[in-house]
């Protein structure tokens, strides 16, 4: 009989290399950062708030939908890192004469958190297209 208070582990597919955990918490961090920067420099993205905000909702939505049963939900992590990573990244730069020092790192910071997102879904959407068998040496 299984004791009252132990925790009950959900049966997973093992993948050797599912990185899918800290993708959510490497979303969930970035999605934040721009949350809690927006209200101070809501040039952050120039963009619409609304539209950021909404963008946010889908870095949220994919963090909270990341799982090792579904190859689509990890190619969308994947895109979806890539663009931010992308977009950060560029308005980075673009905008860093205009904009000052304290939001290029902020920039930069969020950059760099959705780089470790790309490199570990990468790493995911890489173990779960390619078995072992499919490697010829």
């Amino acid at each position: 009989m299984q004791d009252f208070f132990s925790p009950i582990k959900p049966a997973r597919n093992k993948i050797a290399h599912y990185y899918g955990d800290t993708v959510r918490q490497l979303f969930l961090a970035g999605g934040i950062m721009i949350l809690v920067v927006m209200p101070f420099y809501n040039n952050i993205v120039p963009m619409n708030p609304t539209i950021v905000t909404l963008f946010v909702v889908t870095i949220a939505l994919a963090a909270a939908a990341t799982t090792n049963t579904k190859k689509s939900i990890i190619v969308f992590d994947t895109v979806l890192s890539a663009v931010t990573l992308i977009m950060f990244e560029t308005y980075s730069i673009v905008y860093y004469l205009n904009d000052g020092m304290f939001l290029l790192l902020i920039r930069q910071g969020i950059a760099l958190i959705f780089l470790f997102a790309l490199y570990y879904s990468a790493k995911t959407l890489r173990a779960m297209c390619w078995t072992p068998t499919d490697i010829k040496p």
